[in-house]
């Protein structure tokens, strides 16, 4: 089978592996630019959603952040940012193409 994969992460690093992999593999790989999607803003996220134009078979959330640094030294905003990224972007993307991919 193949059709559409929306990559996250995929312009570096493991992503790009996994996008070239699957593009190898005869999968169409959408791999937007953090200018494009930008997981650490939920308005970016709802708005590259709902610009989509091409129907999305599979998704693999690759993208993540870090902030290395003990607990105590770490800021409310840093905090916040890793969860934005991590988790809650991760929500967004499930929920917003579920109902495409059912």
């Amino acid at each position: 089978m193949t059709g559409t994969v929306l990559v996250t992460g995929g312009s570096r690093g493991i992503g790009r592996a996994v996008s070239e992999v699957l593009n190898v593999r005869g999968w169409q790989v959408l791999a937007p630019s953090r200018q494009e999607l930008d997981l650490a803003d939920p308005s970016s996220v709802g708005t590259f959603l709902s610009s989509l134009t091409t129907e999305v078979d599979g998704l693999v959330l690759n993208a993540g952040v870090n902030s290395p640094r003990n607990l105590g030294a770490l800021s409310f905003e840093e905090w916040n940012k890793v969860h934005q990224v991590n988790e809650t972007s991760a929500f967004q993307m499930v929920s917003g193409l579920v109902p495409m991919m059912a």
